[in-house]
């Protein structure tokens, strides 16, 4: 059975089902097809996911089911049609409107429904869209049994008869009210502290989610002024803001921005920051005012942080990596007791954690990894404290070791949550000081609280909660700026622990359906790897694949040198979400350069079997590349007069700087290395012989 979903939920290029290239076929055809999503997949899908979880027994008592979506859909088709499916199956719909991931997961807890569902497509571009699921009463996402469940379902039903099937629930819109209790959910947690030093607070929304519930939040804290950036939700979402643009940077010079001399350049939110900076340069450089940029993704479960060095003239950009360990490092003294973080981040972060005294852990690319991870901590740690019934307690410590669905696992957590209430009440207490973090690279930052529910029951919460995150963030940081001192504050607070190397490398417009665990593609490359690296060392150092649990599709590669203890890993893994394919190294500084080689062939190795050569975004950058070869631009006006229907905006961002096949030298822009690669695999002309 194909499995439709990806890392998070289900995403793709969305179409009408009138549209003359799809008309006729049904949603499966055209998912299958071309991987695009009509406004009858939407109905399809949510329909199908309302019989899972009437399957497994979730509707049996309550028929409470939440929904919420970003705006990128302009036209509310494909939201209504999502809509419609959930109510053939008569359930009681409570509606959000357009709400940031993180509360639909939130309200799921709260209003105690069944599970939730988000319309989002997260930080993909704009023309996309997509439907993320949160299990009632952990906020758990489905796990690879669930997904295989849902997607047999999926292609089971037919959309002929689904059309005949009558509405039958009934629909309720809570989206004020539960506006209302997110916004003093996430206030609840800040403390209130003397003021240090005032704050301008610049908040990108990337045109998506949070753009009215952030001002909100923020507004309510002492010693901030905020400007909002990036507040437009009429189908905008992510063009030219939002978290991805930040991914891989570490630092950003003024002059690369006010001198377009970056791709970065044409990003509202760093001119608006430099602009505002220099109008107020003597407060920042006496210390007494601090300015930051806060960046979220479309749907603003994913943050990055910005911090203005005034002084050297640079825009220090945090990671969820550095962000989660600057939060360790202030509030932790001794009480941050659990650290979790996936194989995406700086191994060198968890040497922080575990410095400043926490326990950590790992988990495959994904919040869904963090979210289960903490989901059983916290059931482990409620049961370490429950002296009733010991045997109970053993047998259900055996179950969440053995427990391979999300469903098996959110209701054995409701049922030690109901059973552990006087613990949970004292953890709720233990919380508020002290800290369950799970974070990512990426930018998803998991805390756990406990919350109050609306049936006055205590149930602990996890789930990426950007805004409280930054808003705890922007509390934090004038303490460090107090502590390291001006000259000292903004290096510190970038580089809270001893960089190590890593970097991701794409590869974009590829065949994804080769690479997985069961197929021999996929099993062509694991044994290749291990000869590479021999091959580029010639002899003494050698390839261990391991296995990385929950993902099976990850292939993951420990790298020892003779006498060395392993500081080294390539990992490979298709996007969850996007048509690509990354190659990951993590490891110390001094394996860079042979690290590095190792991905220059891998991604050779993986262009030549995987690259999908017609995808039209493909197609068109090749073209582009081409137009660029010899030739001395400093933009790209020269596009300006291309006649296609793509986006060029995705084509730059995409093909041309996050694969690295263009960049900026001396003011012009060049193709790269890797960019003269493509174009003497892909172009037949004699012309181009001589490169």
């Amino acid at each position: 059975m194909k499995k439709i979903q990806g890392t998070d939920g289900v995403r793709g290029e969305v179409i009408l089902s009138r549209n003359i290239a799809v008309r006729g076929k049904t949603p499966q055809e055209v998912f299958l097809e071309s991987g695009k999503l009509t406004e009858h997949f939407f109905e399809l899908y949510t329909y199908v996911v309302t019989k899972y979880f009437e399957e497994v027994g979730f509707l049996a008592k309550n028929k409470r089911v939440v929904i919420g979506w970003d705006p990128r859909d302009k036209s509310t088709i494909f939201t209504e049609s999502a809509i419609r499916g959930l109510l053939k199956n008569d359930v009681e719909l409570i509606t959000l409107g357009v709400v940031p991931t993180p509360l639909v997961s939130f309200a799921t807890t709260f209003l105690d429904a069944a599970f939730g569902i988000a319309i989002t497509a997260s930080h993909n571009p704009a023309d996309q869209n997509g439907v993320k699921v949160f299990f009632g009463y952990s906020g758990l996402k489905p796990m690879e049994k669930d997904d295989l469940r849902i997607s047999e379902l999926f292609f089971e039903q037919s959309f002929s008869e689904l059309s005949n099937i009558p509405i039958e629930g009934i629909r309720r819109n809570e989206e004020e009210a539960m506006k209302n209790i997110y916004v003093a959910f996430c206030c609840s947690f800040l403390k209130k502290q003397p003021e240090i030093v005032t704050r301008r607070l610049l908040v990108d929304n990337a045109n998506g989610s949070n753009s009215i519930l952030s001002k909100r939040v923020f507004s309510k804290q002492q010693g901030i002024e905020v400007i909002m950036v990036n507040t437009y939700q009429k189908g905008t979402i992510n063009e030219k803001c939002g978290v991805t643009y930040f991914e891989g940077i570490k630092t950003i010079t003024f002059d690369e921005i006010q001198n377009f001399t970056s791709n970065l350049a044409e990003v509202p939110i760093l001119r608006r920051l430099i602009r505002e900076s220099e109008s107020i340069e003597k407060e920042l450089l006496e210390g007494t005012k601090l300015i930051s940029g806060i960046v979220f993704d479309g749907d603003g479960d994913r943050i990055a942080w910005i911090e203005v060095d005034v002084r050297n003239k640079l825009l220090h950009v945090l990671s969820g990596d550095e962000i989660a360990a600057n939060l360790i490092k202030e509030t932790s003294h001794g009480k941050t007791t659990l650290f979790i973080n996936t194989i995406e981040s700086d191994v060198n972060s968890r040497v922080h954690a575990e410095s400043e005294g926490c326990t950590t852990g790992i988990t495959p690319v994904g919040d869904k990894w963090l979210i289960l991870e903490l989901v059983k901590k916290n059931m482990k740690n409620l049961l370490g404290k429950y002296e009733k019934d010991r045997i109970y307690k053993g047998e259900v410590l055996k179950k969440i070791a053995h427990i391979d669905t999300a469903w098996e696992l959110s209701l054995l957590y409701r049922e030690v949550c109901l059973n552990c209430q006087v613990q949970l009440e004292k953890l709720g207490r233990f919380l508020v000081n002290r800290k369950f973090i799970g974070s990512e690279k990426s930018g998803h930052i998991i805390i756990s609280r406990v919350l109050k529910t609306a049936e006055k029951k205590f149930i602990p919460i996890q789930t990426g909660n950007a805004l409280e995150i930054s808003a705890e963030f922007a509390k934090v940081t004038p303490f460090l700026l107090k502590k390291y001192g001006v000259e000292d504050y903004h290096h510190k607070l970038a580089n809270p622990f001893e960089e190590g190397l890593k970097g991701t490398y794409y590869l974009y417009y590829t065949k994804r359906e080769l690479f997985h665990s069961e197929s021999a593609f996929f099993e062509e490359v694991k044994s290749k790897i291990p000869h590479m690296v021999l091959e580029n060392t010639h002899g003494g150092t050698l390839a261990f694949c391991h296995p990385v649990e929950n993902d099976p599709n990850v292939l993951f590669f420990e790298i020892k040198k003779e006498q060395e203890e392993a500081k080294m890993c390539i990992y490979i893994r298709n996007s969850g979400t996007e048509a690509k394919t990354g190659v990951s190294i993590r490891g110390d500084l001094k394996h860079e350069e042979f690290l590095k080689n190792m991905v220059t062939k891998i991604i050779e190795y993986l262009e030549t079997f995987m690259r999908d050569t017609e995808n039209p975004y493909f197609q068109l950058g090749i073209s582009v590349l081409w137009a660029m070869w010899g030739k001395e631009y400093t933009n790209f006006d020269f596009l300006n007069n291309v006649e296609t229907n793509l986006s060029i905006e995705r084509l730059k961002k995409e093909f041309l700087f996050s694969e690295k096949n263009v960049q900026f030298q001396n003011g012009h822009l060049v193709v790269t290395p890797k960019g003269e690669y493509l174009l003497k695999k892909y172009l037949n002309r004699k012309k181009f012989e001589g490169l």
